[in-house]
C-alpha cells in the first residue's frame, strides 16, 4: 500500500510540476507582451529639435532685418529673432537680441543661442523674442520641454518667459 502511495504521489508531483511550468511560461509571455505594449504607447514623437551645434549667422543685417525682425535658418524652418524693445546693449557689445555662440571650452563643437540681458538702460518692457515656427500638436499627451541655463550662473540668474500661441509665428500679426 505504501508503494502505491509513493507512486501516486510521484505522479501527482510530476503533474503539478508540469502545470507550474506551463503556468509560468504563460505568465512570462503575458508579461513580455504587456511590456511591449506599454513601450509602444509610451513613445513620443519629437516635433521640433535643434541642438545649435552647427554655426549659423543670425546678424540682423545679413538676415534682411526690417523693424527689428530677422529670420534664422534652422533646418528649413523660420525662427524669428525679434528685438521688440530696441534698447542698446551695455557691456560687451554683443547683439541686441538672440545670437549663436560656441561653447568650445568643453572640447566639443557645442553651440547655443544666447540673448543679451545686460542692456544700457532698464525698461520693464525689455523684450527680445525668439519665436519658433508653428508645430502641430495632435493630442493632449504632448509635452513641451527644453533646456536653459544662465551663462554665468548662479551669479546672474536672469528670468525668461515662455509663451504659447495658437496662431502663426508672425510677430506683426
Amino acid at each position: 500500500m505504501q508503494q502505491c502511495n509513493n507512486a501516486t504521489m510521484q505522479q501527482i508531483f510530476k503533474i503539478n510540476k508540469l502545470q507550474i511550468y506551463r503556468f509560468m511560461k504563460k505568465l512570462i509571455y503575458t508579461f513580455v507582451l504587456l511590456l511591449t505594449t506599454f513601450g509602444v504607447f509610451a513613445q513620443n514623437d519629437i516635433l521640433l529639435q535643434e541642438n545649435f551645434n552647427t554655426p549659423f549667422d543670425i546678424v540682423p543685417t545679413d538676415m534682411g532685418e526690417a523693424d527689428g525682425v530677422s529670420t534664422m535658418p534652422s533646418g528649413g524652418l523660420n525662427w524669428i529673432n525679434f528685438d521688440a524693445d530696441g534698447i542698446a546693449v551695455g557691456g560687451n557689445g554683443a547683439s541686441q537680441s538672440w545670437y549663436w555662440d560656441s561653447l568650445d571650452f568643453w572640447g566639443e563643437n557645442l553651440g547655443v543661442l544666447k540673448s543679451q540681458s545686460w542692456l544700457s538702460g532698464f525698461s520693464p518692457d525689455n523684450r527680445n523674442w525668439l519665436v519658433l515656427p508653428a508645430i502641430q500638436i495632435v493630442d493632449l499627451t504632448a509635452v513641451l520641454s527644453w533646456k536653459s541655463a544662465p551663462y554665468q550662473g548662479p551669479r546672474y540668474m536672469d528670468g525668461y518667459t515662455v509663451l504659447v500661441s495658437t496662431g502663426s509665428n508672425d510677430v506683426t500679426a
